[in-house]
């Protein structure tokens, strides 16, 4: 801790030094200046006793920790770096001072090809090009002035800013959000772009040494940085009534999405996560949203950083029907990421950040593929179940946001959802129509993780093109392989749906101790129903079904114990939709039943 240093005086610093400048009068402290090789500092304090007192780097400086400035005036002369690594990045802490000058701001970016939604926390007019292409082309004497430094961005001419492969046909590496049409489309121009705050999706191959002649070139570790003044104080951002926004976290340091100020915006955010879709995978779309009583991850990922948007990092969000914004405050900051993942509820206790809905149930279903022998998630939808949801379309659902490959989402009212929340399964149980489509002639997995499915005594999935039931397991999780292959009918959009059968419908059928046999669902759902003996003598019993013309059209037999027991009755896509007679005759029984088939 120093409250003044003589003239001249230098410092020499280390990557586990802190330091806090703390002066005791109204006067300015005067310059920093640290000796060459030791310009690095964990963390830095600023706390002057007046607002107005001052402390300048006379020197460059790197930090790799935190930068917290209490009280007075940071002045940093453009020699302050807020550097990242692979063991983490340097933050600043909320600032009730000032910070005056430019900053240089790094992101690390692990060895992995693959997009991802950046955004640099600075003003200024510093360009895409000066920043993370370090200010050169592949025209350039040398394209690679900084090794470990930098990327390339492909998409246009070297005149406009961009790299070129061998090819000279790379397609645009560099993409902006378009509102009105709900898709990255390329930036023009490199050159004249400029880079700070606001949200590219990049796609990043790794540092400019690496080759542009194909995609089997070998990845490497980078950073990228970019230089400007910080932002200082609460920043408000205008989100569109329709579609989705996307949005800069302004701030060099994680902010808590579940702290932000929202108006007319959903308490859900989308992040990109480069990691999905194993070895060979260019990443998905992550949903966070809002439970009632924590927060649910779809796909569900263990990364417990995702409850905070990183220094750098650009997230979507879609508003509630009218045109909002959201509003960033230096509260908002959540300087060094090692908090507890826990949340305040309404009557002051904590609960886990990521933590189910109360008094609710649930399926998750996540599409899956092998590379490499290793099973890697590609995309994920969760559909939920409790008093607290309605089953028609309102906040608490969550829009489907389409990946660049693979999607799987639920189809509702004729909308695409990644999250659908709904009252409480009736007697009429449900069917989740899935949409699956950008698959390729590959073999893929559906993941079924049920969440305490007590009121559901069958869930099955339905395979329209190889029409084929599949029984999913309400207790446990359970992997479905299927493949597409050349057949266009393969990878039909509404190739698959779950039927789930509530309790409540077996309840329902109890006879009070009297002899029955009765038949639910109905009307047939996908060619499946049960059929219900309630307290029937044993004996062998025959089926027939009866179409609407009086022609018997499938005749079986069925051995019954005696008592109570449910059977399934599997009458396949063979017979059309219409109405039947379901006609079982036995011992001292006859029962004609009404089925309807869709």
């Amino acid at each position: 801790t120093l409250s003044a240093i003589a003239d001249g005086g230098t410092l020499t610093g280390s990557p586990s030094s802190n330091l806090i400048i703390r002066g005791n009068q109204d006067a300015d402290f005067g310059n920093i200046n640290f000796t060459e090789g030791g310009r690095i500092l964990k963390s830095i304090t600023i706390n002057q006793s007046s607002p107005e007192s001052s402390v300048t780097l006379g020197t460059p400086l790197d930090i790799s920790g935190e930068l917290r400035v209490e009280n007075g005036e940071l002045i940093t002369a453009d020699n302050l770096t807020l550097k990242s690594t692979e063991e983490g990045t340097a933050s600043v802490s909320p600032v009730n001072g000032s910070i005056t000058g430019n900053v240089t701001v790094e992101r690390f970016i692990p060895a992995r090809r693959a997009w991802r939604i950046l955004s640099a926390p600075v003003s200024g007019d510093q360009t895409i090009n000066a920043a993370w292409q370090e200010g050169v082309t592949t025209a350039s004497p040398n394209a690679n002035p900084n090794p470990g430094y930098g990327t390339h961005i492909t998409g246009g001419s070297t005149t406009d800013g961009f790299d070129q492969n061998k090819a000279g046909n790379s397609a645009s590496s560099i993409k902006w959000f378009d509102n009105a049409t709900n898709s990255w489309i390329g930036v023009s121009n490199t050159a004249s772009t400029t880079v700070g705050n606001k949200p590219f999706m990049l796609f990043v191959r790794g540092d400019r040494g690496v080759s542009l002649a194909g995609s089997d070139v070998t990845p490497t570790n980078t950073t990228l940085r970019a230089n400007g003044p910080l932002f200082i104080g609460d920043q408000t951002i205008p989100v569109h009534a329709t579609g989705f926004t996307a949005v800069a976290n302004p701030f060099a340091s994680p902010v808590n999405f579940a702290s932000i100020t929202r108006t007319n915006v959903k308490n859900s955010y989308y992040l990109w996560e480069p990691r999905m879709g194993g070895s060979f995978g260019l990443g998905a779309y992550v949903n966070i949203s809002l439970n009632g009583t924590g927060y649910d991850i779809v796909p569900a990922l263990v990364n417990p950083d995702n409850q905070f948007i990183q220094s750098g990092q650009g997230f979507l969000v879609a508003s509630t029907g009218d045109g909002g914004s959201i509003t960033i405050k230096e509260s908002d900051k959540s300087a060094g990421i090692s908090h507890s993942s826990t949340r305040n509820t309404e009557d002051g206790t904590e609960t886990p950040f990521f933590a189910p809905a109360k008094n609710s149930q649930g399926l998750r279903i996540t599409l899956q593929t092998i590379n490499d022998d290793e099973v890697s998630t590609l995309d994920g939808i969760l559909a939920s179940y409790g008093r607290d949801f309605s089953s028609t379309i309102d906040e608490m659902d969550v829009a489907k946001l389409p990946n660049l490959s693979e999607n799987l989402a639920l189809l509702r009212q004729g909308q695409q959802l990644m999250v659908e929340r709904r009252s409480p399964i009736d007697e009429k149980g449900d069917t989740l129509y899935l949409n699956l489509y950008n698959t390729r002639q590959k073999n893929y997995l559906l993941e079924f993780e049920p969440n305490d499915l007590t009121d559901i005594v069958s869930a099955t999935l339905e395979d329209n093109y190889l029409h084929l039931s599949t029984p999913i397991k309400t207790t446990e999780k359970t992997q479905v392989p299927f493949q597409i292959n050349t057949d266009a009918a393969s990878s039909n959009i509404d190739r698959f749906k779950v039927i789930l059968v509530s309790r409540k419908s077996t309840d329902a059928i109890v006879n009070n101790g009297k002899p029955a046999i009765k038949v639910y669902p109905n009307p047939i759902l996908s060619g499946n129903t049960n059929l219900h003996f309630e307290n029937i003598a044993s004996g062998t019993y025959q089926l027939q079904l009866i179409n609407s013309a009086g022609q018997i059209v499938l005749r079986n037999n069925i051995q019954h114990p005696g008592g109570s027991l449910t059977r399934k009755l599997d009458l396949g896509n063979r017979f059309p939709a219409g109405i039947y007679q379901l006609k079982i005759t036995g011992k001292n029984t006859k029962t004609i039943i009404k089925l309807f088939n869709k």
